[in-house]
């Protein structure tokens, strides 16, 4: 309880959020969702005597001896009567995730102190559906009323998970509210993992004040990324140069990168072209750190800035960079910040880099990600590319992705890519279609002229279904070459299946010699893979030569 009694005031408008600590961070997510957006709440000041007498506030902040959890007993008629108790029972009966999340974050609106106390008390009794978000903000309201309580209730909750989670309410809910009484209280607390807690809490609104003095504070304490995004906004939003140059001697490297991308970030939205210029030169090392790591983040975060208000300039300033290793990483780490907010950015992007399996696997991701939300704009991008290695490089991907909604328009797009890519497609489209429909793809690869380039990808996707009328079906339909190449695919995957010894009757028909015996093979290491024991017994008799047999013996013995 504080030792003066806060001046009366009529409203007060506070704006915080209330963040978890990193490892509790799932289990809170909710609760931080719902308080994104901040929340007004109604503040009278309350006087000594109408506080209740039955909570006990320890007069020593840093006293060594144990905390005890207060006690919190007799419930306040007015929740009885419907209040508190009426906004659970409100809050049980509401489903939908985003208006939950409403509800949980104004649960503690008006709640006077002694509402508050008795609202705990009974969370306590309960058994409740998100009670610890609930209490973080019933803390964050108690900490507006009466912070040296509502902080002392924290500290005596379990250490492993609530004490630290509840702190952090308190403290950021304290400092918006009053700063330098939340800084007083923080001083006053014991030495330890609590008070480390409370300075961390308490950093983010500092910075907007005095940011320096915040980071000598806390410079050594656990910052979450949130925490850093906060932090490191406030201070760039007003000295950019100053916080680049502090976020740089930050000792974790993963938070440093961080900082360095929110402070590129908010310098490129008040100075883009010093922002360009400081993000190209590298930051000193921090102390103790000899080798130099450039880091792309910051240039990306200020292209990112710049995509926003002139994407064309954006994109063409890129282009013109030198080629290089500094280039391919700001472009990889541009597709990789864009991909979920801006796919088509983060394609043409990627479009940029090097030619090469890094080019093209990113290439293939991002556009797959982006048909999950615009298939229409994807592949209009797609399929005006000029560069046709592009288009036969994500063409097929866009087709097999169509292929799970759309078969026959899959086919159809898949026809008009043409070349190689188009044999690529349809063997994608028919493992998709097989496994839904396998007598339909079945009949649509007999009726086509270049029927053996497919063949083995319907036998191979059927045989996991049925292998029987799969095993049939090749038999009736293919000859040759083709029916080899079916039968060995069918024999693979029916190897690793439960009754791996099915697969025998697929190699009996396979002509080339060498192919059965490469198909044995195969047989034999997903069955020692799978079933080792019965798979050993089966080695010793199959028709494998002696020098194979060893071999995949040892092989499975290891």
């Amino acid at each position: 309880m504080s030792s003066t009694s806060e001046p009366r005031c009529e409203t007060i408008a506070v704006h915080f959020r209330v963040k978890p600590l990193p490892k509790f961070g799932a289990a809170l997510a909710l609760f931080a969702a719902g308080l994104i957006g901040g929340f007004v709440v109604r503040s009278t000041g309350t006087s000594e005597r109408q506080r209740d007498s039955s909570v006990a506030i320890s007069e020593k902040q840093n006293s060594e001896a144990p905390l005890k959890r207060t006690a919190i007993t007799g419930a306040h008629p007015a929740i009885a009567s419907g209040n508190f108790a009426e906004r659970l029972r409100a809050l049980a009966k509401t489903g939908n995730r985003l208006k939950r999340a409403r509800a949980i974050a104004g649960i503690a609106d008006e709640l006077d102190s002694r509402q508050v106390r008795d609202a705990l008390a009974d969370l306590d009794r309960r058994s409740v559906r998100d009670a610890d978000e609930i209490r973080l903000q019933l803390l964050a309201r108690w900490a507006q009323l009466e912070p040296d309580a509502a902080l002392q209730y924290a500290q005596a909750l379990p250490s492993g998970f609530e004490a630290p989670s509840a702190i952090e309410a308190v403290i950021r809910s304290w400092a918006a509210h009053n700063l330098k009484a939340a800084e007083a209280g923080v001083a006053r607390m014991a030495e330890g993992s609590a008070k480390k807690t409370a300075h961390a809490a308490l950093a983010p609104a500092l910075s907007e004040v005095d940011p320096r003095r915040a980071f000598a504070a806390v410079r050594e304490l656990p910052f979450s990324s949130s925490d850093i995004d906060l932090f490191f906004q406030n201070w760039a939003e007003n000295d950019p140069l100053a916080a680049s140059a502090h976020a740089a001697q930050l000792p974790d490297s993963r938070l440093r990168s961080f900082a360095l991308r929110y402070v590129a970030q908010k310098w490129a939205e008040v100075d883009r072209e010093a922002a360009l210029a400081w993000a190209q030169t590298p930051p000193p090392n921090p102390p103790g750190v000899t080798i130099q790591v450039r880091d792309p983040g910051p240039l990306a975060a200020v292209i990112r800035s710049w995509l926003k208000t002139d994407a064309s300039d954006a994109m063409a300033w890129v282009e013109q960079l030198p080629e290089g290793a500094e280039k391919t990483d700001v472009l990889a780490a541009l597709t990789r910040s864009l991909s979920d907010e801006e796919p088509r950015h983060a394609v043409e992007f990627a479009a940029m880099m090097p030619e090469g399996k890094a080019q093209d696997s990113a290439l293939r991701n991002l556009i797959a990600g982006w048909s999950q939300k615009d298939f229409a704009g994807a592949l209009e991008w797609a399929q005006h590319q000029p560069d046709e290695e592009v288009r036969q490089l994500l063409l097929p991907t866009l087709a097999g992705d169509l292929a799970w909604r759309d078969t026959a328009a899959a086919v159809e797009l898949a026809l008009e890519i043409g070349g190689d890519g188009s044999t690529r497609a349809i063997s994608s489209i028919l493992q998709i279609w097989t496994r839904r429909e396998p007598a339909a793809a079945a009949q649509w690869v007999r009726m086509q002229p270049d029927r053996a380039k497919h063949s083995a990808s319907v036998a191979e996707m059927w045989a996991e279904k049925d292998a029987n009328s799969a095993l049939r079906w090749v038999n009736e339909t293919t000859i040759g070459d083709e029916r080899d190449e079916a039968l060995s695919r069918g024999a693979n995957m029916v190897a690793q299946t439960e009754q791996p010894r099915r697969a025998e009757k697929w190699i009996e028909g396979i002509a080339s010699a060498e192919r059965r015996a490469k198909a044995y093979q195969t047989v034999a290491f997903w069955w020692l893979r799978n079933q080792p024991k019965s798979a050993r017994e089966w080695i010793k008799t199959a028709p494998l030569s002696a020098q194979a047999k060893s071999a995949l013996l040892k092989e499975g013995g290891r």
